[in-house]
């Protein structure tokens, strides 16, 4: 995972290289002025799962689609406003793959200017 994946708040793994001990922790600017330094800890990317996605507070399942491993994000051009409802042009889907929590973070920020946190 590089730094420039994440933002402040995306929530990752950090795991202490000298004592193994990892943690799920919210991104802050010291991770991302040490990032590279390598020494003392390691960033990883979270795994998108469904208890993840109830503790992120999606309660709209229908929106999102798991399939071979991985989470798609489904919107709508009709959900998102584009469009009118008497519009001759069908709907048409978007499908945004969300592997990492991250992902899933950053893509609700881009459509909502939210952010969507958990309770760790």
């Amino acid at each position: 995972m590089k730094r420039t994946d994440v933002r402040i708040g995306n929530y990752i793994e950090v795991e202490n290289l000298k004592t193994g001990h990892k943690e799920v922790a919210p991104v802050n600017q010291m991770m991302l002025i040490n990032w590279n330094e390598g020494e003392t800890y390691r960033y990883n990317p979270i795994e998108l799962t469904e208890d993840w996605l109830e503790r992120l507070g999606v309660t709209n399942m229908s929106a999102i689609l798991h399939n071979y491993g991985e989470f798609y994000v489904r919107l709508s051009t009709y959900e998102l406003g584009i469009g009118g409802i008497d519009s001759t042009i069908s709907a048409q889907m978007f499908y945004a793959p969300c592997k990492f929590v991250h992902q899933l973070q950053n893509l609700y920020v881009a459509l909502t200017e939210q952010e969507l946190t958990a309770d760790l």
